[in-house]
């Protein structure tokens, strides 16, 4: 099976919350494992419509503390 990235109209649907319930699960589900490639795709189309981004690609990450 060939490996899943966020590509084209993809990205738009997504960035215009016009995605479908499975594609927002799929994309988030992806970005949330840190794909590089897809990672700048959407953060370039994001800039493209006018969100603001992390100005560096390695944004800090909050950490949640676990619960004593």
């Amino acid at each position: 099976m060939p490996e899943f990235h966020v590509v084209g109209e993809q990205v738009e649907r997504f960035l215009r919350a016009e995605a479908t319930r499975q594609e927002n699960r799929e994309i988030v589900r992806h970005l949330l494992a840190e794909c590089p490639l897809c990672r700048e795709t959407v953060q370039g189309a994001a800039r493209r419509h006018g969100f603001k981004t992390p100005a560096q690609p390695e944004a800090p990450r909050l950490r949640m503390a676990k619960a004593g």
